[in-house]
């Protein structure tokens, strides 16, 4: 049962003056969905990779909330010597110097979000894996993995289901 959709035409439009991602979101009552069985739903209905992220608080005692990213607008994975950015079918490669995290920061920078109360710190962003070899970008380890293996993979979402437990 949707219970309400915020912000309103009004209020988004003012947000979109000054941020350049404003979340639209429809609160719905779920009582009959698990994040599990909705991201089983989704996998199977969509080509586009899925995610699900449990929030913990203590590092034992489960958190509030539970993130399903259901659908991705770009892709970035980085490589020994390159980033790669892939999104609507078009893709671009950006050297890093040995410096991926600079790569990724200019990248995010390019988003300027809006902050709403109503939702939770995390609604969007870089979301992915770090492989233990990454860690040869930080200190003098040898990376065995192939050149053509990502170290890293991450995607920023389109579409995200914020699970209130």
């Amino acid at each position: 049962m949707k219970l309400r959709t915020f912000p309103d035409k009004a209020a988004y439009r003012a947000l979109t003056e000054k941020y350049n991602v404003v979340p639209v979101f429809t609160e719905i009552l779920a009582d009959t969905e698990t994040p599990v069985s909705l991201l089983k739903k989704f996998r199977h209905r969509k080509k586009s990779p899925v995610f699900l992220l449990e929030s913990v608080e203590g590092g034992e005692q489960w958190g509030r909330y539970s993130f399903l990213g259901t659908s991705a607008h770009c892709h970035v994975r980085v490589y020994r010597d390159t980033v790669e950015i892939a999104s609507s079918g078009t893709g671009r490669r950006i050297a890093h110097h040995g410096d991926p995290f600079a790569v990724l920061r200019g990248i995010m920078d390019d988003y300027r979000p809006a902050e709403l109360k109503e939702l939770p710190r995390f609604w969007g962003g870089l979301v992915g894996y770090i492989t233990y070899e990454s860690v040869s970008f930080i200190e003098n380890i040898p990376n065995r993995l192939p050149g053509d293996t990502p170290l890293m993979h991450f995607i920023v979402t389109d579409e995200l289901v914020i699970f209130d437990n």
